[in-house]
């Protein structure tokens, strides 16, 4: 079923596209919005983060937290060079950025409505379902299940 406010930009579309004009058009607002990986990461002009970050992305989905030492270690960088670069272009540490991308994952997760929270917390590398949605919510200031769709 299509509602009015898709119905009216349908049609306004359709007379931008036959070139007339519309009267007072009115804006539509988005949605939603989704940040995507391709859409948020890698848009630093420095290639040792632009390849911490791929790694962070890549790696965010094991169920085995990364650590800033294994990041380190996979960039064979050191550590002061690495949170120097992440300070200087991003304004974070790499621990928090590393657990920033691991919450947008598990938001991702919950969003879908799959998993509970107990298997989202667990796939997001959180072994205990308490820390997880402490840490959760002091990221996002709200509880893992606020993110789940719901029920109907």
């Amino acid at each position: 079923m299509v509602s009015h406010s898709q119905a009216s930009a349908a049609a306004m579309l359709d007379r931008k596209v036959q070139g007339k004009t519309t009267r007072n058009p009115r804006p539509f607002p988005p949605i939603g919005v989704i940040t995507r990986t391709s859409t948020h990461a890698f848009m630093t002009p420095d290639p040792l983060l632009r390849r911490a970050q791929a790694i962070v992305e890549h790696r965010r989905r094991e169920d085995r937290r990364l650590s800033v030492t294994a990041l380190v270690r996979e960039l064979r960088t050191t550590d002061v060079t690495l949170a120097q670069r992440f300070r200087r272009h991003l304004r974070t540490t790499p621990a928090a950025y590393i657990l920033q991308r691991r919450i947008e994952y598990a938001k991702e997760l919950l969003r879908e409505g799959r998993m509970n929270v107990e298997e989202v917390a667990a796939t997001c590398g959180f072994h205990d379902c308490s820390y997880f949605g402490a840490v959760f919510k002091r990221v996002t200031g709200t509880t893992p299940g606020s993110w789940r769709p719901a029920r109907g």
